[in-house]
């Protein structure tokens, strides 16, 4: 089972929409918060476990104020690793100030559970050999490769509005910029976002999230409409962190056919519990989570 919380004044729009959604295939519950929430979200969520674990959902979608998506809001967001005294949960979060803001994010789950057997995964990186070295470990014939002694700034920027399926990123990033490719500033990747969303955008690297920045480059390609959910972080990740990391999502990316990103994060943690919390609670999962992990 998964779970949507949202406010509460939702609350009965919310569940007529679940009834239509769970005819299809019964997979959603909701749970509504009270406007008191908002400021304690941590501990509110916290509370939600022993619920979550009676529903046997191990992964969750939380709807936050609009107000929220900003810099200076995101110590008020809840973390992405969630504990209950029988295991973990994922907690994804997403922006809306009406339900019809909100109906129209969730109409994406029903499109989610596509066919991906043919879903590209474009590969791109800064030039550095920690970096590059990654991403030719996870080179295949599915995965398409942007080696940054090949690809320049005005090669990527048009390649990356045709991708399809995901976007996979490792270097070092800030909150205004990527730092490959010759810097991929902010409105550099605005003019060129794709066309059609991506399945994902994963970014491992430092501070796309960065707090000094209202409208960080993380929230901003987002908040484009340019991928359906974005995993990025707010800290200045370790290197080493980051490439254990990234071969431990391979080498569980390999086993997750048909998986969700919440079932992949949780098959990552339970490697190393104490480890991987610890590294993932450096980044947050935005947008809908229910998309496909096949990379």
């Amino acid at each position: 089972m998964r779970a949507v919380i949202l406010p509460e004044f939702w609350y009965e729009e919310a569940t007529i929409f679940m009834e239509r959604l769970n005819s299809l295939q019964p997979l959603y519950f909701n749970i509504p918060y009270p406007a008191s929430a908002l400021m304690k979200l941590n501990d509110y969520t916290l509370s939600l476990g022993d619920l979550l674990n009676q529903k046997q959902a191990h992964s969750a979608l939380i709807f936050l104020p609009k107000h929220f998506a900003s810099g200076d809001k995101i110590d008020l967001w809840p973390s992405l690793i969630q504990g209950h005294s029988t295991g973990s949960w994922i907690l994804a979060i997403i922006f809306a100030d009406t339900w019809t803001e909100a109906e129209l994010a969730l109409l994406q789950l029903t499109d989610v559970e596509d066919n991906y057997e043919e879903m590209e995964t474009h590969l791109t990186c800064q030039y550095q050999p920690p970096y590059t070295s990654i991403v030719k470990s996870w080179q295949n014939e599915r995965r398409i490769t942007y080696h940054p002694g090949d690809y320049f700034k005005e090669d990527i920027l048009p390649a990356i509005s045709k991708m399809r399926g995901n976007w996979v990123y490792w270097g070092h990033g800030e909150g205004d910029k990527l730092r490959g490719y010759g810097h991929l500033h902010t409105s550099e990747l605005l003019t060129y976002r794709c066309t059609k969303p991506l399945n994902s955008t994963l970014w491992f690297t430092c501070t796309t999230l960065e707090r000094e920045y209202p409208e960080n480059i993380a929230l901003a390609w987002y908040q484009s409409g340019a991928t359906k959910c974005i995993f990025a972080s707010t800290e200045k990740v370790d290197t080493q962190d980051n490439k254990l990391l990234s071969e431990v999502w391979l080498e569980s990316a390999k086993n997750c056919a048909g998986k969700t990103i919440p079932e992949l994060i949780l098959k990552v943690l339970q490697k190393d519990p104490v480890c991987f919390q610890k590294i993932l609670n450096q980044y947050f999962l935005i947008g809908i989570p229910w998309v496909s992990s096949q990379i």
